[in-house]
This record gives structure tokens, C-alpha cells and sequence, in this order.
């Protein structure tokens, strides 16, 4: 073995070293700083109320937050019963502020707002989605700056669908679920048709209205975070 072959390789072990050292380096200043890997995610996640409002904030301790503002509807669709709509695995990766339908959009934004400065919390992203009646609110507060927009077979308007929708827009209905809602049930379909052709994507399911929450939440988890 020459002498040349046993120098080029120690050469190339000491910087084979050297990287690894670099690279071990940089994790743990990543750590340090707050930037969570993978390994370090955990299930789980806890709840406060802010009036009618209900936080919900994962456990696992992330250097920015995608916040997720959820709308419920009239009658039984209350904060309570759509957060239990929600996958634990979502809840586990973002922060979600179940709303009332009754509430605006303004008045949530406001609320949240406080929590996130009161907590110190570093936001990345919004999205916004609302059931039923409380995609009225999604729909009056629409814009394209929002990571995530998600109707949920929802209470609609004739005006609602010249709305400049973009791909961030998806919404689960059936219009079958709104036969005594003659002006909602005509305007489902165009509303569809609105946000597929904006590159959105709009589905017609054959579920009653109270099943389709949950459909749409294990649908598009991977998207609303």
C-alpha cells in the first residue's frame, strides 16, 4: 500500500469527521434555539376558555404555530362538539380556537391576538374553517393570505361565489342536507363549481350533515397544518 493512498484516505476520514462534528454541532444549537425535530413530537394536548371561546394548544413545544380557527354551527355544533370532531393528531400540531357561528371572524382575531402575546407564541400561518352556519364567517372574512380555508357543508349566499378563491379553499358538502334551505341548496352546487375551478377542490359525499366534520378533518389533516 503506498504512502499516497494511506494520506488520501486519513485525509478523507479526518474530514468524514469533521462533518459529522459540524452536523452534531448544528443540532444541538437548533435544539437550543427551540426547533423541535421529529422525535421530539408528542400526542396529546390541552384546553383553555376565553368566554365562548375554547384553546386548544399542543404539547409538544414548537418555535412557530400554524393557528387553526374553527367555526361551529347552530344548535348541537357547539366549540365542545367540533373540537371532538377533530383528530388528536391534529390537535397535537397546531393551535385551534373553536369558535361559536355566532362570533366574527374580527372578534376571534382580536381574542387571539391577546393569547398569543400573553404566551408569547410565534405564529407562521392561519387557517380558518367553519360547519354549517359558521362558514358564513369563513366566507365573509375569505382571503388568500390564509394557509387553509374549510367549508364544511356550509351555509352559503348567492354573493359567496364570486369569491376570489384560490388552491388553499377546499369544502366537503352535500346539498341534500339542506332541503328545507331552498336558496342554500341551490347555491351549494355553484359554490362548488367556484372553488374547483380556482384549483381548489370541492367534493359532494353522501353523508348526513353531522357526519361530514369528521370526514373532512381526517380528509385534509395533513393540509390544515
Amino acid at each position: 500500500m503506498s504512502h499516497t493512498f494511506f494520506y488520501k484516505n486519513r485525509y478523507a476520514i479526518g474530514v468524514s469527521v469533521a462533518l459529522i462534528i459540524i452536523g452534531a454541532v448544528a443540532y444541538i444549537t437548533r435544539t437550543k434555539k427551540g426547533e423541535k425535530m421529529t422525535e421530539d413530537f408528542k400526542l396529546g394536548n390541552t384546553t383553555s376558555k376565553d368566554g365562548d371561546l375554547i384553546f386548544s394548544m399542543p404539547i409538544t413545544k414548537f418555535k412557530e404555530y400554524i393557528v387553526v380557527i374553527v367555526f361551529g354551527g347552530i344548535s348541537y355544533a357547539t366549540p365542545s362538539w367540533i373540537m371532538n370532531e377533530v383528530p388528536k393528531e391534529l390537535l397535537s400540531k397546531a393551535i385551534f380556537v373553536f369558535a361559536p357561528y355566532t362570533m366574527a371572524y374580527s372578534s376571534v382575531a382580536e381574542k387571539i391576538k391577546d393569547f398569543v402575546s400573553k404566551n408569547k407564541i410565534d405564529v407562521k400561518d392561519t387557517s380558518v374553517i367553519g360547519f354549517s352556519a359558521g362558514a358564513l364567517n369563513v366566507q365573509k372574512a375569505y382571503n388568500n393570505s390564509f394557509k387553509f380555508i374549510g367549508l364544511i357543508d356550509p351555509s352559503t349566499r348567492a354573493e359567496y361565489v364570486g369569491l376570489p378563491f384560490t388552491n388553499n379553499a377546499k369544502m366537503v358538502y352535500n346539498d341534500d342536507n339542506w332541503g328545507g334551505y331552498p336558496k342554500i341548496k341551490e347555491s351549494l352546487p355553484k359554490l362548488s363549481e367556484a372553488v374547483n375551478k380556482a384549483n381548489g377542490e370541492a367534493e359532494k359525499v353522501a353523508l348526513g350533515h353531522a357526519k361530514i366534520p369528521a370526514y373532512f378533518f381526517n380528509k385534509y389533516k395533513n393540509k390544515i397544518v
